[in-house]
């Protein structure tokens, strides 16, 4: 196994890990040491005509990062704040797509601690389990 200080972790390698597949890395954790769930997208280029077909969900669990396959369209969290620091202004577009989606992804969260009232309710179609796959 290897030492503990070369293992991959976050927020520092989130961006590395989208710019260098061209992808939006999602990071959902309620890990303390992985850090908050957040969304990373590449520093830079332009994001591709359907960019949510490039996410890539990684699940933060103790000592371990897993694959996660997400719902289309379902809610993601925030973007990592240091992106908007190093990103360059061609991928600064990259976030637009996903605004509405992690908004929801924080009235989500506000609900959950009690924060707040959802702002819709569940319609016909939506579904009451999380917003992951099972496979």
């Amino acid at each position: 196994m290897a030492p503990r200080e070369k293992w991959l972790t976050f927020p520092d390698m989130g961006h590395i890990i989208a710019s260098y597949f061209n992808k939006v890395v999602v990071l959902l954790t309620k890990n303390e040491r992985s850090g908050a769930s957040e969304t990373f997208f590449p520093l830079r280029g332009t994001p591709p005509q359907d960019p949510d077909s490039k996410i890539l969900c990684i699940g933060g669990v103790p000592d371990h990062f897993v694959y996660v396959k997400l719902k289309q369209h379902c809610p993601l969290p925030p973007t990592c704040k240091t992106w908007t620091k190093y990103c360059t202004q061609e991928a600064s577009s990259w976030q637009t797509s996903f605004v509405d989606r992690q908004a929801e992804f924080v009235a989500l969260m506000d609900n959950e601690k009690g924060d707040a009232v959802p702002k819709r309710k569940l319609q016909k179609g939506d579904s009451k389990e999380c917003p992951i796959d099972c496979l």
